[in-house]
C-alpha cells in the first residue's frame, strides 16, 4: 500500500509541473500548435499569467507549469484567440491590458485581450489596472493625463490611469487621432492649428491630432490682452519683434504685446531691399526658424523675405 500512495502521489506531481531551478516559463522547443485539444473547459492558469481552456491547450503553447483555474488578473485568454477572425478597418483604438494599442475593439478581442480601455496606450498609464467592470454614472468630468476626457474620475481610473486632473480636456488636440507614423508630403501649403501654431500643411496638423485648422500662417504675434504701460529699465538691449520693429528690450516688447521677438535689431535680421515676394521657391517643405522669430517653409521663403539669418527647423 505504500508503495502505491507514493506511485499515485508522482502521478499526480507530473500533472502539476512545478517550477524548479532555472527552468523557462515557457519553451518554444515543447510547444506544438498543431497538437490536437479536447475542447473540455477545464482551466488553468499558466505561468505567463495567460488562462488556458484545459491543461493541453497550456502545453501546445509550450508552458512548462501552471496552477489549477482561470488567473485571477488574466489579460489574455487563450479560448478567445481568433486569428481568423475578420474585424472592420475602423480606426477606434483601443489599449489593452498587455500595453499594446489596437486599431479597435474587434483586433483586441481577436487576440484573445479581456481587458482593454478606450484610446490609445500612454505612458502614464498603469495597463495592470484596466478593467471592463462597471462605473457609476456620475456626470464630473475630468481630464486624464493621456489627453483624453472622462466623465468622472471613476472611468480615469478603469482606464489604468495613474493620474488626471478635474475639468474638461481642451478639444482642440485629440490624442487620439495624433499619429507620428504618418507619412506626410513635403509641400508648403501652412494652415493654422487651434493651439495657435503654423504646421506645414493641412496632413502635418492632423498628424498631431489637431482637429480645427484655418489655411495660412497663424499670425498671433500681438496679443492685445497682454498690452500693457508698465515702466521698463533704460537698458538697450535690442529686441526684433515679429512685427518686424525694433524695440530697446524685451520688457518694451511686451508692454507692446508682443508674443515672440529675438535678440538683436531688426536691422540686422532683415534686409527690406533684399526682399522680393514675386521669387519663385519651391514648395518642399524644410522648415527653417528666422531671426526675426518666423516659420519659412525653406530657405528660399526666408530670403524672399529678406531674412538675413536663420536656423533649421521651425521656431518654438
Amino acid at each position: 500500500m505504500r508503495n502505491l500512495f507514493f506511485l499515485l502521489l508522482l502521478v499526480v506531481s507530473a500533472c502539476i509541473p512545478k517550477p524548479q531551478g532555472e527552468v523557462p516559463c515557457i519553451n518554444p522547443e515543447k510547444a506544438n500548435p498543431e497538437m490536437v485539444c479536447i475542447t473540455i473547459y477545464e482551466p488553468v492558469c499558466g505561468c505567463d499569467e495567460v488562462t488556458y481552456g484545459n491543461i493541453c491547450e497550456a502545453e501546445r503553447a509550450g508552458v512548462m507549469f501552471w496552477e489549477e483555474g482561470p488567473c485571477a488578473l488574466s489579460c489574455v485568454d487563450s479560448t478567445l484567440l481568433n486569428p481568423k477572425q475578420e474585424c472592420p478597418r475602423l480606426a477606434k483604438p483601443v489599449c489593452g491590458c498587455n500595453g499594446r494599442t489596437y486599431a479597435n475593439p474587434c483586433e483586441a478581442e481577436k487576440a484573445g485581450i479581456v481587458r482593454y480601455a478606450l484610446g490609445r496606450c500612454h505612458p502614464c498609464m498603469d495597463f495592470s489596472k484596466i478593467t471592463n467592470g462597471p462605473v457609476p454614472a456620475i456626470y464630473d468630468p475630468v481630464c486624464g493625463c493621456n489627453g483624453r476626457a472622462y466623465g468622472n474620475e471613476y472611468e480615469a481610473a478603469a482606464a489604468g490611469l495613474t493620474s488626471w486632473k478635474k475639468g474638461k480636456c481642451d478639444d482642440c488636440i485629440d490624442p487620439d487621432k495624433a499619429d507620428p507614423a504618418i507619412g506626410c508630403a513635403k509641400i508648403y501649403q501652412p494652415v493654422c492649428g487651434c493651439d495657435g501654431k503654423t504646421y506645414g500643411n493641412a496632413c502635418e496638423a492632423q498628424k498631431a491630432g489637431v482637429t480645427k485648422y484655418t489655411t495660412g500662417q497663424c499670425n498671433g504675434c500681438i496679443d492685445p490682452a497682454k498690452i500693457n504701460m508698465t515702466a521698463c529699465p533704460d537698458i538697450f538691449e535690442p529686441v526684433c519683434g515679429c512685427n518686424e520693429k525694433t524695440y530697446p528690450n524685451a520688457c518694451y516688447a511686451q508692454n507692446a504685446g508682443l508674443t515672440k521677438w529675438s535678440k538683436g535689431r531688426c536691422e540686422d535680421c532683415v534686409d527690406p531691399a533684399k526682399k522680393d515676394p514675386n521669387k519663385g521657391c519651391p514648395e518642399n517643405y524644410e522648415p527653417v526658424c528666422g531671426c526675426n522669430g518666423k516659420t519659412y517653409g525653406n530657405v528660399c521663403e526666408a530670403e524672399a523675405d529678406g531674412v538675413l539669418n536663420w536656423t533649421k527647423g521651425a521656431c518654438q
